[in-house]
């Protein structure tokens, strides 16, 4: 059995992260989408992944 990378790795979990969220009857919003392709590739870390998600989360709480 070929051994898969991390990346390949990553891919497959953030997949299957989506995959839950969608079974759940929830649907990632563009930005999300593309930011945990990112991660998925390796140009995004997890730390500004979740920094970029409460901002993005502090924002949306504070407009009436």
């Amino acid at each position: 059995m070929p051994h898969k990378s991390a990346a390949q790795t990553s891919a497959r979990r953030i997949a299957s992260a989506i995959a839950s969220q969608e079974i759940e009857g929830l649907a990632l919003d563009l930005e999300t989408a593309a930011q945990l392709q990112q991660l998925a590739d390796g140009q995004l870390s997890i730390a500004q992944m979740r920094a970029a998600l409460l901002s993005r989360y502090a924002k949306q709480t504070k407009q009436p």
